[in-house]
């Protein structure tokens, strides 16, 4: 009989949320259930990620040049600031707009995940499609609101000096983001989501510190950040520790 999952060592859980990250690329590239279902996320997350960064580029361009006008200080906040703040603001709002505009490409990864690795204990809560798209939509709708405030506390926080503890909250915002899948399909609400989250948040804070490392990273952002992202979830997910929840 398999033994449930638990929490270990603040900083090896931590070193398996991080080093977890990326092994969904190993999994996606080394198992074959994954290759013919890699397609259409790939395609869709480079479009998702480049569409993202230009329209944030044009919009803060538009809005420095409605600002400062014309002259050599819009030419200084078009060339510099506005492609700075746009691929800042893109590094923090990417993992809900990605999440909620890949979902549906993400999950048959997710299913993959379940059914080599879950278990029969593990699988999904059976649902109707309209249904899975209902709840899906409107929880992400909720992260959205949440990382929204969360990217202007780690501005907030980073103008101040505390980068730190910037990308540390931004991390945890990330792993609830992306932890959507495998829980709304499990019944999940956000505050359960939240509570599986703060309970083994050294694992959650590893994952959310290897995807900011993975956006950082040229080609694999545009092409292989959500899929990866997806599958890593589900299978840390699956070694998270889940008896709080039954308290």
């Amino acid at each position: 009989m398999r033994k449930p999952p638990r929490r270990g060592f603040f900083l090896l859980d931590l070193g398996r949320g991080f080093f977890g990250f990326f092994e969904g690329v190993t999994l996606l590239f080394n198992r074959p259930e994954f290759i013919g279902k890699l397609k259409l996320p790939v395609m869709a997350n480079l479009l998702v990620v480049t569409g993202t960064a230009l329209g944030l580029w044009f919009a803060f361009s538009a809005l420095f040049a409605e600002i400062a006008g014309e002259g050599d200080l819009l030419g200084w906040f078009t060339g510099i600031l506005a492609p700075l703040l746009a691929l800042v603001s893109t590094f923090f709002l990417l993992p809900p707009l990605v999440e909620l505009v890949l979902s549906p490409f993400l999950e048959p990864l997710v299913d993959v995940v379940d059914q080599g690795m879950g278990g029969e204990g593990m699988q999904p809560v059976q649902r109707h499609l309209w249904t899975n798209i209902k709840d899906s939509t409107h929880a992400t709708a909720q992260i959205i609101i949440v990382v929204t405030c969360v990217w202007l506390a780690s501005l907030a926080l980073a103008i101040v000096g505390l980068v730190p503890l910037a990308f540390l909250v931004s991390a945890f915002a990330n792993a609830l983001t992306w932890f959507e899948l495998p829980t709304y399909r499990r019944g999940y609400d956000l505050r359960a989501r939240f509570a599986l989250l703060k309970h083994n948040w050294a694992m959650a804070v590893g994952f959310g510190l290897g995807f900011q490392v993975g956006a950082l990273i040229p080609l694999f952002n545009v092409f292989l950040l959500a899929p990866t992202a997806a599958v890593s979830a589900a299978v840390l997910f699956l070694r998270m520790e889940k008896r709080a929840l039954a308290r």
